[in-house]
């Protein structure tokens, strides 16, 4: 019987860094085991996702959550260090406490400016929130502000921000942005106008655990949404109405 060949391994490169782009990025990762020719193919994925969850378990004594969470941080300045592609379609960075790994997030979202992302999503909530307060509501504040670089970089399709604070009049450049997403923090209703206003090919806006003073009320704007997600939100208390014009909603 002929000996087993690893067929994968006789792909030319530019063709497994497509396929290790295709897979989830956990995934991707772990194919550095397969063989000695995988060891580095995961390190040309154009889709990097970064979650402390993977690595923090909430079932641990705090030491030891504590010491996972430095792994983590030293694992995502290693990789992004690393990194040997030069373009970059999707980053995801999701994080609690922000605050303390301040020079590890910056260091983050410029990597993925610097490599032309298209799709950023930057998730500073507290994971284990979401389980606890389905109805209760709890204001909170982001943790953490959106750089001033990003609202340079105009290659940017889809931005998901999470407790991350962006200045909406900075806006200006987004011109391609189809898709955004903003979640537990406070979100004015003249924020959204204002991103509708400057960001002309929008289309999907996602708001979860958002909460404003403001009644929920668009009716003046034409507004090209074709996908609007509304998650536990809280708008002006004595509000009873949500008016959105959107002809092709």
């Amino acid at each position: 019987m002929a000996p087993s060949t690893d067929k994968f391994s006789l792909l030319p490169h530019s063709l497994l860094s497509t396929i290790i782009s295709l897979i989830p990025f956990k995934e991707a990762v772990r194919t550095s085991i397969l063989s000695k020719n995988w060891v580095d193919v995961f390190k040309y994925t154009s889709n990097i996702e970064f979650d402390e969850v993977s690595f923090v378990k909430d079932d641990k004594p705090y030491r030891v959550r504590q010491a996972q969470r430095k792994a983590f941080l030293e694992f995502v300045l290693f990789w992004i260090s690393n990194h040997t592609k030069t373009v970059v379609d999707k980053f995801s960075l999701r994080l609690s406490l922000p605050g303390k790994a301040k020079r590890v997030v910056r260091e983050c979202i410029s990597f993925a400016t610097k490599h032309g992302v298209k799709e950023l999503e930057l998730d500073f909530s507290d994971p284990t929130l979401d389980c606890y307060f389905t109805t209760n509501y709890i204001k909170h504040d982001a943790l953490f502000d959106l750089p001033a670089h990003v609202y340079d970089h105009i290659c940017l399709e889809s931005l998901k921000l999470f407790s991350c604070r962006i200045v909406e009049a900075e806006m200006l450049n987004f011109h391609g942005l189809k898709e955004i997403s903003l979640g537990w923090m406070e979100v004015k209703l003249m924020t959204i106008k204002t991103l509708f206003s400057n960001c002309e090919a929008l289309e999907n806006l996602s708001l979860k655990r958002c909460w404003t003073s403001d009644d929920f009320d668009l009716q003046e704007e034409n507004l090209r949404l074709r996908n609007l997600v509304v998650d536990r939100c809280m708008f002006r208390s004595n509000s009873r109405y949500f008016i959105v014009n959107a002809p092709n909603l």
